[in-house]
């Protein structure tokens, strides 16, 4: 993971155009998510102990949101599957959460969404205040 990260952070210092930079965040962004996983597996001890501990920090939600959209494979083998991200107005979209286990959530629910859902379909993240 950390190759990858090394790798991403030298190709973004080489002037990408706009397309090659959007890749280069998805891939940021998703090994991002990947490390934080592996090391969520390695704290699985202080989870069954009930000692996990949350990462509240002021977060981009919309950014967010579409990094973590990034990371999902919307054309699984035999499938053309359509993403939609939609936010309502009235949501804030500067908050203090935990981004990493939100994502880790999304990602889950999202992964079930492109298995579940037939070719052609929508997918569609949709997010409103409560």
């Amino acid at each position: 993971i950390a190759g990858i990260v090394g790798s991403v952070n030298l190709l973004q210092q080489m002037s990408p155009s706009g397309d090659q930079e959007e890749l280069l965040d998805a891939i940021s962004s998703g090994a991002d998510m990947l490390s934080y996983q592996v090391t969520q597996v390695l704290d699985y001890g202080s989870l069954m102990a009930g000692k996990v501990q949350l990462d509240i920090i002021p977060t981009d939600l919309f950014r967010m949101l579409e990094q973590t959209l990034c990371t999902i494979n919307f054309s699984p083998p035999g499938k053309e599957l359509h993403p939609t991200l939609l936010v309502e107005p009235n949501v804030p979209l500067n908050v203090y959460m935990d981004p990493h286990r939100v994502q880790q959530v999304l990602v889950n629910l999202l992964n079930n969404a492109t298995k579940f859902t037939p070719d052609g379909g929508d997918v569609c993240l949709w997010v409103w205040p409560t």
